[in-house]
């Protein structure tokens, strides 16, 4: 009974581009019916990360299911990658009514009482992000939240790359 709770990873060189468009893909309908513009900033070569795919998958697909609940009919949600020195910064940013400033330093916890007045509004939020949070960590990655009422919200995702890597990829545009 030790390992009881224990997630178990299985690492493998992954190529990141891929699981946001899977993950994308599997909200299509969500983001059709509320006519969501869909920008994808991903550039056609990323070096591949060492990552647990499965995991990731879920990861993004909380991440941008968290975009879309939150962006309004005809908002826009963008998906953004960028290759830095160490790592591949992931950027899912929606254009919904943002998060109160003192929310964010809690939205990693796995429960976290807020008041009933945005309880409706913020509810399970804090727990997807809970496990983006664990996923991220055994990565050794780091994620972060940027918000502004009125402004949307930016959730960054930072992943180590494999050094030297690079996955070339046509992209459809």
């Amino acid at each position: 009974m030790e390992d009881a709770g224990k997630v178990e990873y299985n690492f493998e060189p992954v190529d990141i581009s891929r699981l946001l468009e899977d993950s994308l893909l599997d909200t299509i309908f969500v983001v059709e019916e509320k006519d969501i513009l869909v920008e994808k900033i991903i550039p056609d070569s990323l070096p591949l990360i060492n990552g647990d795919e499965e995991k990731l998958t879920d990861m993004f697909t909380v991440l941008i299911d968290d975009a879309i609940r939150f962006t309004p009919p005809k908002g826009k949600l963008t998906i953004k990658i960028d290759a830095e020195e160490d790592d591949l910064h992931i950027m899912v940013k929606d254009s919904g009514p943002g998060i109160p400033e003192k929310l964010i330093p809690h939205m990693f916890q796995r429960f976290y009482e807020i008041g009933a007045s945005i309880k409706q509004s913020y509810e399970g939020l804090e727990s997807g992000l809970y496990i983006c949070k664990k996923i991220v960590d055994a990565h050794k990655g780091s994620i972060q939240i940027e918000s502004k009422i009125g402004a949307g919200t930016e959730v960054h995702v930072w992943l180590p790359r494999i050094s030297g890597s690079s996955k070339n990829r046509n992209i459809q545009k």
